[in-house]
C-alpha cells in the first residue's frame, strides 16, 4: 500500500508490506487505514507512518471462497465491521479485539454497508442462493 502526499510532487511516503494481495480499498479514518488481505487478516496501519498498528486473522477470511480477505471493511465510531467467508465481524478499531462475531453457513462476496444504526451485508452459499442479513447495532 503506498500513500503519496497531498499536492507537488509526488513521491513515496512510506509502504507497508501487507505479506499477501490487496484487493479491496481500505476503510480511512482517525489517522488509520484498515485492509484485508488475501492470508485472512485483518490489517490496521498508520497513516503518518506507515506503521502496522495491529493485524487480526479470522475465521474464513474475508472473501467469499478462497479464504483470503477481499472485501472493504467499514468504520462505524470505534468498530471496524468486515464481512467475512463465515459471518460478520465487529472489531475494536483501536486494539483489533474481536468485539464480537455473527457466523452463518454463507460467504460474503461484498462489502457490508452501514445504514440507520444497522449493518447490511448479502451472503450466499454454494449453490449461490443469496440471504441479505440486516444486524442492529
Amino acid at each position: 500500500m503506498r500513500c503519496p502526499p497531498l499536492g507537488g510532487r509526488r513521491h513515496e511516503s512510506w509502504k507497508f508490506e501487507a505479506g499477501d494481495e490487496v484487493q479491496a480499498p481500505p476503510a480511512v479514518a482517525n489517522g488509520m487505514a484498515y485492509f484485508g488481505s488475501v492470508d485472512g487478516k485483518l490489517h490496521a496501519v498508520d497513516t503518518a507512518t506507515g506503521r502496522q498498528r495491529w493485524d487480526l486473522a479470522v475465521d474464513g477470511g474475508v472473501t467469499a471462497g478462497r479464504g483470503g480477505l477481499f472485501n472493504s471493511p467499514v468504520l462505524n465510531g470505534n468498530v471496524v465491521y468486515v464481512t467475512t467467508g463465515h459471518g460478520l465481524y465487529a472489531v475494536d478499531a483501536a486494539t483489533g479485539r474481536e468485539r464480537w462475531r455473527h457466523a452463518t453457513d454463507r460467504s460474503f462476496g461484498w462489502s457490508p454497508v452501514m445504514a440507520d444504526e444497522m449493518l447490511y451485508a448479502v451472503g450466499f452459499d454454494r449453490s449461490r442462493s443469496s440471504t441479505l442479513y440486516a444486524l442492529k447495532l
